[in-house]
């Protein structure tokens, strides 16, 4: 298992139904993503500087594994295919896949992976209406998902 960190926080993020992504694996961890038309579940603007990925490797009794953690922070205004209540339901029973990219550019794909394709997708971990510390400062929502694999997230190929 070869680890390499994801670098800087999250550019922007499409978040898909697993069951409407199809996914063709090659060698060498190359892979060809599409998605059906109608699988995006959620796309929302995200808030500058605020949103992060992150890959934790666990090993529990010499089985290794990896938590896959994604925060979206974005401005409350913005929010609202977040706060409804059938997207939360689905993203808490069926989870999601997402398509995360980085501020440096990089493109991963969370949820999915050569193992288990994309039985292993991102849960509803929590979502927070924050109201910031500041009046000058607007009120934000914070949408966390998370996801347990034995895989780092694909890194899409860049073209």
């Amino acid at each position: 298992m070869t680890a390499v960190k994801p670098i800087g926080g999250v550019r922007s993020c499409g978040l898909f139904r697993p069951r409407d992504i199809e996914v063709v694996w090659h060698e060498q961890r190359q892979a060809e993503v599409t998605v059906s038309d109608g699988g995006l579940a959620a796309e929302v603007p995200l808030a500058e500087d605020k949103s992060l990925y992150t890959e934790q490797l666990r090993q529990w009794h010499g089985l290794w594994s990896v938590e896959h953690e994604l925060r979206l922070t974005a401005p409350a205004a913005e929010a609202a295919p977040w706060l409804d209540a059938e997207f939360l339901q689905r993203a808490a029973e069926e989870g999601v896949t997402a398509r995360v990219e980085m501020l440096s550019g990089e493109v991963l794909w969370a949820g999915i992976s050569p193992r288990f394709g994309t039985e292993r997708p991102l849960y509803l971990a929590a979502v927070e209406r924050l109201s910031e510390l500041s009046p000058r400062q607007r009120p934000t929502v914070v949408l966390t998902l998370r996801g347990e694999d034995c895989d780092f997230a694909y890194r899409q190929k860049q073209e």
